[in-house]
């Protein structure tokens, strides 16, 4: 089986053909988050992320978090509900090297 890339918001300005050589790169959304409480837009993005959840195996495939900050905070909160205390695959880009670097994360014992 392939690892899949899960970018949590494609953001235009940035290149992510480098995280391709960890897998096949998909965008999770593309919509920013609306303060609005009955908004359409939030609707779409929970409808986003509920697909992303069908099709994401925790230590298998990866996270890249791009673009809005509460958006990527949906995700990981919809990761940590549904997977507990699986292991992460986070990339995180390297300005050094030019190229995305792996960490594992699990989520903290804040208790």
């Amino acid at each position: 089986m392939t690892a899949k890339v899960f970018v949590t918001q494609e953001a235009h300005r940035y290149n992510y053909a480098p995280a391709e050589a960890f897998g096949e790169v998909h965008f999770i959304t593309q919509k920013e988050m609306s303060t609005v409480g009955n908004s359409r837009i939030n609707e779409q993005i929970a409808l986003d992320i509920k697909r992303f959840l069908a099709g994401y195996i925790p230590g298998t495939d990866y996270l890249i978090t791009s673009g809005n900050p509460i958006t990527g905070a949906q995700i990981m909160m919809s990761l940590g509900r549904k997977f507990g205390d699986c292991e992460h695959n986070m990339l995180k880009w390297d300005s050094a090297s030019r190229q995305y670097l792996n960490h594992k994360v699990r989520p903290c014992d804040a208790n």
